[in-house]
């Protein structure tokens, strides 16, 4: 069988992680700006994927069509689970769908680690109880890749540490937080007067950045406010926070349930009544979504702007002086802040390979047998796919190439014939292979038997069996597992090897 994908005869110089530059020279994949999957590729995932169903027990596809990220809070999903899951015998179930995320920060030199997309396989669970299933003891059993944990208000996410990673990860030594960077919440150092003063306006002139503003009224950056503004489905949002501090916009998007912000045009500041680099929710004139850090709402006799051109007010308090539609932490999180124990938080970087979320939804509920309503958990468990396979491979190679685990590598093993006559032997060791249960691929192509042993190495064939006119006439086989010396045995003894 010719199979599709060439060994590549040189690493690939744009990608710089060697582990994914044999990913790709074994002719797994091929990736230019997009990712293309080839058959050993796609024979690999397939694997990968029916390894962690059967680990769930999911056999039921359902094709959702869209992002997880979408589905997981809308009326939809919510509809779906009631109708399908609302009696004691639903439950417990399984079901699974796979799509492909698009990563709009895409770095193709590090390979499948951070592909412009990524196959994701989702397996829902559905069950009166959540059903704790070890995946870190799984992934470093299995496939070797050591993990760590970041949680997140009742989410979590498995992760490797590596250092050529995209994602950053927030950790504590002294308590053992661990989260993701985008997600972190740390000790803000919030410091509230008693003395809460008269608001007053003063000229700034000049002075549009906090930091021009800080230093002309001679106050720390702390005890600022600072505005920022977006939009979403046309609506202004006005975010304030602490003027030392920045908006994390992925926790913005998550109190707001939207999963895109868009940056405020002036026009559209200037609607509202506020105007831009002296902005503040003191008087402005029309509706807008207010969300305000909880270092704002702490925190008291700040300095913020007037609405005013070239003014500020000093001694701003929350409540008194403006109120808001959202209080939360919105804040980002850096390495060197302060734990909420006290303790120093330091950045790692790593990659994502597995995101667990809970969904405790009051709607969803079942008639258990005694005909009495429970709570139904919804457990989504999305696997990273690609990024599994990357660190497959950084953690299951050689300088001679991948060491596929063969619970999940697309064939057993490949025979190499070096014969020159008598090819009908071919058959013959075929069918010794066949009765064994195994599945080997055939190389008899007429090439020089040092290219064929070492492509058999880039790809990570679990075993290699050659055969020549000078084995065959002593009715002997030569085998060799990956990573171990080669043997030379009988062919009868071959189905017991294979075992």
């Amino acid at each position: 069988m010719h199979l599709i994908g060439k060994v590549l005869k040189e690493p690939k110089k744009d990608i710089i992680i060697a582990s994914q530059n044999i990913l790709i020279r074994a002719g797994y994949f091929v990736l230019d700006d997009k990712l293309i999957s080839l058959p050993l590729g796609n024979m690999l995932i397939k694997n990968i994927m029916e390894k962690f169903l059967q680990l769930f027990n999911s056999t039921q596809e359902v094709d959702m069509g869209i992002s997880v990220k979408k589905i997981l809070n809308s009326k939809f999903f919510s509809e779906f689970i009631k109708a399908e899951f609302n009696s004691h015998k639903s439950i417990p179930n399984s079901f699974y769908y796979n799509n492909n995320e698009t990563n709009d920060s895409y770095n193709t030199s590090k390979g499948l680690i951070s592909s412009r997309y990524e196959k994701m396989l989702h397996i829902i669970n559905i069950s009166d109880t959540f059903q704790q299933i070890e995946l870190s003891d799984y992934l470093l059993s299995n496939y070797n890749i050591k993990t760590m944990k970041a949680l997140h208000n009742g989410s979590e996410q498995i992760y490797t540490p590596f250092v050529l990673g995209d994602d950053k990860y927030l950790l504590c030594n002294d308590c053992d937080y661990n989260s993701r960077k985008d997600l972190a919440i740390f000790d803000k150092n919030i410091r509230r007067e008693h003395d809460i003063r008269e608001i007053e306006r003063v000229h700034t002139p000049a002075c549009k950045t906090i930091e021009e503003v800080a230093n002309y009224l001679n106050v720390p950056t702390s005890r600022t406010a600072k505005a920022v503004f977006y939009t979403v489905d046309n609506k202004l949002v006005f975010a304030v926070i602490r003027g030392d501090l920045d908006i994390n916009e992925m926790l913005l998007m998550q109190v707001l349930g939207v999963d895109k912000l868009e940056t405020a045009t002036e026009e559209q500041i200037i609607k509202v009544g506020a105007v831009p680099g002296y902005a503040s929710p003191v008087n402005i004139s029309e509706k807008c979504i207010i969300i305000i850090d909880d270092s704002i709402a702490q925190s008291s006799n700040l300095v913020a702007g007037a609405n005013e051109l070239e003014y500020h007010l000093k001694n701003v308090n929350f409540d008194r002086d403006f109120n808001c539609d959202y209080i939360a932490n919105i804040a980002v999180a850096r390495e060197g802040d302060r734990c909420v124990c006290g303790g120093e938080l330091k950045e790692i970087t790593g990659v994502p390979l597995v995101d667990i979320d809970i969904i405790e939804n009051d709607k969803h509920r079942y008639i258990n047998t005694m005909g009495k309503p429970r709570q139904l958990i919804v457990s989504v468990n999305s696997f990273h796919l690609h990024k599994i396979i990357a660190m497959i491979a950084e953690n299951n190679h050689d300088e001679h190439g991948l060491i596929i685990p063969e619970s999940i590598a697309p064939f057993d093993g490949i025979l190499i014939s070096l014969l020159k006559t008598d090819k009908d032997r071919i058959d013959e060791i075929n069918q010794i292979i066949d009765k064994s249960g195994k599945k080997f691929i055939v190389d008899d192509r007429k090439l020089k038997p040092g290219i064929k042993f070492i492509e058999a190495d880039i790809r990570g064939y679990p075993i290699r069996l050659i055969i020549s006119d000078k084995l065959l006439s002593n009715n002997e086989i030569e085998i060799k597992y990956r990573g171990a010396e080669r043997s030379v045995i009988k062919i009868s003894e071959l189905k017991r090897f294979l075992k």
